[in-house]
């Protein structure tokens, strides 16, 4: 057992379950299912827009737990529909589970209905809704139509160009502040060495580059109330004493963004 931040509830605590959720989330899980005697279950993960469905066929619940707290690293299932998160289906996963509805990519496993056994031993090209035949289209819905795939093919090479001009500019602050969501006197950028360089006296290949380092410090708060820090990108974290004064938030956050050097031979 380790201790760290559970990726189901984002609290900080003991670890279990491959060392990916807290003892509290699997014992509401357990509570939930432990005792169904279901070999079929199904995997739902919750999105902002939709709902993604994985089933598992044949498969106890010890192993169906095991995969809702390792998914998406490993056993992803077969992906049984895609559908819009409705309303009334996100009001059920709030009854039903708590907080976790509220966390990105957020899971939940539930025994498969018959339907959905039913539709898992189909044909996968019977599990593809057919679009509807477009007819009856007016002379103005057409060009409408056009128009919005002009104005969605200039938005995506818009995207492309900004993609392309943030990766290829240097490194500046801001792009470090807008990624991490920092304040630029929270980045320290250090300055590249360029004994490597071609043009670097004495002129020519020196078989050996600069890699670019970037780590994090970022604070949190745990379950006992405690501040706690994490120098590794949230692997490990220990207990902290902040400045009078200073707020530490209640989930992992971004504090200092540290951009080094680090020497490498070029093979």
């Amino acid at each position: 057992m380790s201790e760290g931040i559970c990726n189901k509830c984002g609290q900080h605590g003991d670890l279990v379950l491959a060392d990916r959720g807290c003892v509290s989330c699997r014992d509401a899980l357990d509570k939930q299912s432990a005792n169904s005697t279901a070999t079929d279950w199904v995997l739902l993960v919750s999105g902002l827009y939709a709902v993604r469905v994985h089933i598992y066929l044949s498969t106890p619940y010890e192993e169906v737990r095991r995969i809702w707290a390792e998914w998406p690293v490993q056993f992803p299932g077969r992906l049984l529909e895609v559908r819009p998160t409705a309303t009334s289906e996100l009001a059920d996963l709030e009854a039903y589970w708590g907080t976790w509805h509220n966390r990105t990519d957020a899971r939940f496993i539930r025994p498969a209905t018959e339907g959905e056994t039913a539709a898992a031993h189909e044909p996968r090209q019977h599990l593809v809704t057919p679009k509807p035949a477009l007819s009856g289209k007016s002379i103005a819905e057409t060009i409408g139509m056009k128009k919005l795939k002009s104005g969605l093919v200039q938005l995506f090479w818009a995207t492309v160009s900004v993609v392309m001009l943030w990766w290829l500019t240097p490194d500046w602050k801001i792009k470090y502040t807008l990624w991490y969501n920092v304040s630029s006197d929270r980045v320290n950028i250090e300055i590249r060495p360029t004994e490597c360089d071609w043009g670097r006296a004495p002129l020519g290949y020196k078989a050996c580059y600069y890699e670019k380092i970037v780590s994090t410090v970022q604070w949190a708060t745990s379950r006992t109330g405690n501040p706690i820090i994490s120098y590794d990108e949230g692997k490990t974290w220990s207990v902290f004493s902040p400045d009078a004064g200073v707020t530490v938030p209640k989930s992992p956050r971004v504090q200092n963004v540290n951009v080094s050097w680090q020497k490498k031979d070029d093979p």
